[in-house]
């Protein structure tokens, strides 16, 4: 069976979607399916190292950087829709991993995943900035952060309401629409009436690549100059606004009275909100931002940490991070929003706090490091679970999709 993958950015960016989108390419490609992705220009100069030599890469996707949220959506949309038509005849089913699905091509099945995106905007809640927000009003929330996109505000509002509607209609025709938790399958019902939706988990690749990347020798304090006897807290994720890090920075504020210079907290991944947070950072101290780290980096720096912690404010889909940080045996702290405790196992694995919460962020920090059983028993909790998320037992659920839209009945 020959599988096209379609997803606007694949390398150099590093985010969980990036990371879901190669690993499934790798696991069908090593289980006999012939896998190409269609993506942008940018990943072209990162294919020889990066990709496996099985996977075909068509960077045909051309970037539009600058651009609104709406006009992005737009322009991607029809750079997928004009190349998806171009190469579909060469592939048996098309699998979407992008916001930009509309008019997916009815001459070959399609699949499409709901990533992060969706979780945001069929959300029947977002902490952040509204209560109860339409989708129109939560995107001119978010284009009103930046002032100098307010006045284009009515007409992103109005090309959002028709958006959201064509969407609905695209998705429709999909094969099946695959939601990474109950939360996501629920809202996408609820709010297009899907009848083709269903739930199938975000995954990891345990023994292929987390488990191979651990080195017992590795240094963390010689490479990040903390003190040996200093406690970790790491996160990894884009440095946005929806990702609440600056919730973390002000809960490491209210930890460091009680505990002076012990607890470190480690922050992985770039975005435009960077400069913001590490000049947050600067009057708390006892911050490091180590940027894009390798893989191997990343999951020692993980591995050897005492808490990993995930303060989003906006509703997600399966957050990758988290599934890698179950699969390293560390206790997590993350808000507790509808899709968290599907992972999250209350006093079991870690716990779940409200969105910009800093103070009860800092109280379960606190909870963790003064109780060396429970963080020892959360991180084995969560490392036996992270096993149902592993793509050994995911990747054949997404396999038996695509054999029911080739081969129905």
């Amino acid at each position: 069976m020959k599988v096209l993958l379609v997803l606007e950015r694949l390398w150099p960016l590093l985010g969980g979607l990036q990371r879901h989108v190669y690993s499934l390419a790798r696991y069908l490609s090593e289980t006999g399916y012939e896998v190409s992705i269609l993506t942008s220009h940018n990943c072209s100069a990162f294919q020889p190292r990066r990709v496996s030599k099985k996977i075909k890469i068509f960077p045909k996707l051309k970037a539009f950087k600058k651009h609104t949220p709406a006009l992005r959506t737009l322009w991607d949309s029809m750079n997928v829709v004009c190349n998806v038509r171009r190469f579909c005849e060469e592939f048996d089913i098309i699998h979407y991993h992008t916001a930009s699905f509309l008019f997916p091509t009815p001459r070959k099945p399609a699949v499409q995943t709901l990533h992060l995106h969706a979780a945001c905007i069929l959300g029947d809640r977002v902490t952040d900035p509204c209560d109860r927000p339409s989708s129109s009003r939560c995107t001119v929330c978010h284009i009103n952060r930046n002032l100098a996109h307010a006045p284009i505000a009515p007409l992103v509002a109005g090309y959002c309401s028709f958006y959201y509607r064509l969407a609905g209609w695209s998705l429709m025709r999909c094969h099946k629409v695959i939601c990474e938790t109950d939360y996501v399958k629920r809202a996408a019902i609820k709010g297009f009436g899907l009848s083709n939706a269903i739930k199938i988990p975000n995954f990891v690749d345990i023994n292929g690549e987390i488990e191979p990347a651990i080195d017992p020798n590795f240094d963390m304090e010689g490479y990040l100059g903390v003190p040996e006897a200093a406690s970790t807290i790491t996160f990894f994720g884009r440095l946005v606004h929806q990702k609440g890090v600056d919730t973390l920075i002000a809960a490491l504020k209210l930890v460091l009275k009680n505990h002076s210079d012990k607890v470190y907290v480690i922050i992985g991944g770039d975005g435009p909100q960077k400069p913001i947070l590490e000049k947050m950072a600067k009057s708390v101290g006892n911050i490091i931002f180590i940027g894009v780290p390798t893989r191997n980096i990343q999951f020692n720096l993980m591995a050897q940490s005492d808490i990993f912690i995930y303060p989003s404010r906006a509703p997600e889909s399966c957050p990758t991070a988290i599934l890698e940080a179950m699969a390293l045996g560390l206790p997590i702290i993350a808000t507790g929003i509808d899709w968290s405790s599907e992972l999250i196992e209350e006093n079991q694995g870690g716990f779940l706090i409200r969105p910009n919460s800093p103070r009860r962020m800092a109280n379960r920090i606190e909870s963790i490091l003064k109780d060396e059983e429970f963080k020892l028993k959360a991180g084995e909790y969560n490392k036996r679970k992270s096993k149902e998320f592993d793509i050994k037992t995911i990747g054949p659920q997404i396999v038996d999709v695509y054999k029911e839209a080739v081969l129905p009945g």
